[in-house]
């Protein structure tokens, strides 16, 4: 299967990365604590991110090249450089798009209707496309609270052909409570989080204060079904461990298969990258599959 990403290798606080037929050197602050294996390589990048100033996020691309496309397995999404350093994709995230995909194959051939995804903090929409591209019968709702990154959602939507998707910009935790009250349930949820953020009118998120309650929001929102639940995340100060609790204390059930992991990025050079943590829930739905 095509996949069009490489991490080539990465060290000083720095990765070296192959999107497609550009090379990107760009910041990392998991590899602070590494040494580049082949200092060579950098020579290679086709761009690098240099931060305006060790006060601020932002920066500028040595070079800039215009929107290009990748190919992820089974997933095409089109990338861009931003003035953050982000390109429109998480690539550890891979691991967890193949899952979703087969997790969701397995569900849709024991249920003949609609299966319900949720997708909050959703960005680019790669666990979005991930989930509608499992079956035809995949209902998926996209939510994030960035307007741009719905527009790339959309975008990527586009390319792999998919109309099954719903985009909503809106608040993650404003959409869940009007969902618990209309009463719509969900057979899937992933989400993403961010450390900090903001919704749609401003509104503050914070990690450790918000997801609590976030999380006992969304053990409402799940159906009888229950094929899973996945959280991940970036933050610092927090492990997979954290989270599987975080999940068990807002009362998303016990009775569920838990698994927790860290999420890394091989390079060819050898390392493993290690690229924030996460926690599969998979529920009573998956236990006949």
């Amino acid at each position: 299967m095509r996949n069009d990403y490489e991490l080539l290798d990465f060290g000083n606080g720095r990765r070296l990365e192959r999107f497609g037929s550009f090379i990107l050197d760009r910041p990392c602050p998991a590899a602070e604590h590494y040494c580049f294996t082949k200092p060579v390589l950098q020579n290679q990048a086709h761009a690098k991110f240099v931060i305006a100033s060790q006060h601020s996020e932002r920066g500028y691309w040595t070079a800039q090249p215009d929107a290009w496309q990748v190919v992820f397995g089974k997933i095409v999404m089109e990338l861009h450089c931003t003035p953050f350093g982000h390109v429109g994709v998480f690539p550890e995230q891979q691991t967890n798009w193949n899952r979703i995909t087969t997790l969701l194959e397995e569900a849709a051939k024991q249920q003949t209707g609609t299966i319900h995804v949720l997708n909050l903090f959703a960005y680019t929409g790669g666990s979005s496309l991930a989930a509608a591209l499992a079956s035809p019968n995949i209902d998926v709702v996209h939510v994030d609270s960035a307007q741009n990154a719905i527009e790339k959602a959309k975008r990527n939507a586009q390319l792999n052909g998919l109309d099954r998707i719903r985009f909503i910009t809106e608040d993650a935790r404003k959409f869940v409570q009007r969902e618990l009250r209309r009463k719509h349930y969900y057979d899937a949820v992933i989400l993403d989080p961010p450390a900090y953020g903001h919704g749609r009118k401003g509104e503050a998120w914070k990690f450790s204060e918000h997801l609590p309650e976030l999380l006992s929001d969304i053990s409402g929102l799940l159906s009888e079904n229950r094929y899973f639940i996945l959280l991940t995340a970036h933050t610092t100060g927090y492990n997979c461990v954290d989270m599987r609790q975080m999940m068990e204390v807002a009362g998303i059930s016990r009775e569920w298969s838990w698994q927790p992991f860290a999420m890394t990025i091989p390079a060819t050079t050898g390392k493993l990258l290690e690229s924030g943590y996460g926690v599969w829930g998979v529920g009573c739905g998956e236990k006949s599959l």
